[in-house]
């Protein structure tokens, strides 16, 4: 058995192993977001006016083997729950960028970071991949993979 892990800002990791063909996502505690800077430098300042939201690692990986440097910092939510947690973060920037999950939960997530952050722009970019589930799924070429109902 093993477990691929991704650390958080406060210590802690996201971690995800394969059980019978699916991924189990686990948490070691504390639970928290994951930042980086624009040179992708893992830090809990803010460096850029502009920051990209991912909902977890792997979905990080997959926008790293897409456009190897944003050019903007970068959150990571390891959970959709840790939103509120990013607040501070996310609203020292202008421009908040949202590369979450086509779906229902997508959808609420995106709508609850517009509320947060009355003074940021939320730009939700999930109609550049709409077809797909999610960044990863999008890499991987696997259209239609957990489509949203409505969108």
């Amino acid at each position: 058995m093993f477990s691929i892990g991704f650390r958080n800002n406060s210590g802690g990791y996201a971690l995800r192993n394969a059980m019978k063909s699916r991924w189990s996502k686990v948490s070691m505690a504390p639970m928290d977001i994951t930042t980086f800077d624009s040179s992708l430098m893992p830090t809990p300042e803010p460096s850029s006016s502009s920051v990209l939201v991912l909902e977890g690692f792997f979905d990080f990986l997959s926008l790293l083997v897409m456009v190897p440097s944003p050019g903007m910092d970068v959150c990571v939510l390891n959970s959709g729950s840790m939103l509120g947690v990013s607040k501070a973060y996310l609203s020292a920037h202008g421009k908040v960028y949202g590369l979450l999950d086509n779906d229902a939960a997508g959808d609420i997530y995106m709508d609850r970071m517009r509320r947060l952050l009355p003074d940021s722009e939320c730009v939700d970019c999930r109609g550049r991949y709409s077809e797909y589930n999610d960044l990863n799924d999008l890499l991987l070429g696997r259209s239609g993979v957990r489509k949203p109902s409505a969108f």
